[in-house]
């Protein structure tokens, strides 16, 4: 794996993935002003302790999936309608790898 996909790897799983499970985590107990949060909190207020962590579990697995989906468009797994391929590159260096694979493999088990 190139510097630059390990890099894109790494930064966009700390972007998507750790915020949202951060997010989540600060959040859940706290009813905020949207509705979506106000739900949350009470659920996770119904939850015992073991279970909160088992829904923040749920939470960066639903994370994962969609960024490895995400990953799998980026490097033309799955063709999008009307665009026949997709070039990605950071500065200049194009980044061909599989990146779903290499995300998946960098990341472990989840």
């Amino acid at each position: 794996m190139s510097a630059k996909t390990e890099a894109l790897l790494t930064q966009l799983h700390e972007l998507v993935v750790e915020r949202e499970v951060s997010l989540y985590r600060e959040h859940m107990l706290t009813a905020g002003k949207a509705e979506y949060w106000r739900r949350m909190s009470a659920l996770a207020r119904r939850l015992s302790e073991e279970d909160r962590e088992i829904l923040l579990s749920i939470v960066r697995t639903v994370a994962v999936d969609s960024l490895a989906m995400t990953f799998s468009v980026l490097s033309n797994e799955h063709q999008l309608n009307e665009i026949d391929e997709l070039r990605l590159s950071a500065d200049d260096e194009s980044i061909n790898e599989d990146l779903r694979s290499e995300y998946l493999a960098k990341l472990g088990p989840v």
